[in-house]
């Protein structure tokens, strides 16, 4: 039987591969904020009374983000890896034709701040 685990932060991608888990069922892109070191900047684009301070947020999460979406392909070596990606912060919901595009053996380098990806609110 193949399992695939949830898993949201490196930690839990490691110690699902440990467990034998043959992929990711669901990373949920909102749970990658949780740690200490990185929920200020998560509070700071939930309390931002405009969007200039949202989308300061954001950026400082970006490159927190793409590091750990990295790792966690790396760790799973070609094991699919479902990502749901949380628009719930975004300053103005407007659509786009941008896409993350990204696979295990080359994560995407670039894309825009998630609030100018497709809304799915």
């Amino acid at each position: 039987m193949k399992v695939r685990a949830n898993a949201e932060t490196v930690a839990d991608t490691s110690t699902a591969r440990r467990f034998g888990a043959e992929g990711i069922g669901l990373s949920r892109t909102e749970h990658m904020f949780f740690g200490a070191d990185r929920i200020g900047a998560m509070r700071r684009v939930i309390m931002a009374e405009d969007e200039t301070g949202r989308r300061a947020g954001l950026a400082e999460l970006l490159p927190i983000q793409r590091e750990d979406f990295a790792e966690i392909f790396r760790i799973m070596k070609g094991f699919p890896v479902t990502i749901r990606r949380s628009m719930n912060f975004c300053p103005k919901p407007r659509r786009s034709s941008a896409r993350w595009r990204g696979s295990p053996a080359k994560p995407a380098k670039t894309h825009p701040i998630p609030c100018d990806i497709n809304n799915y609110n």
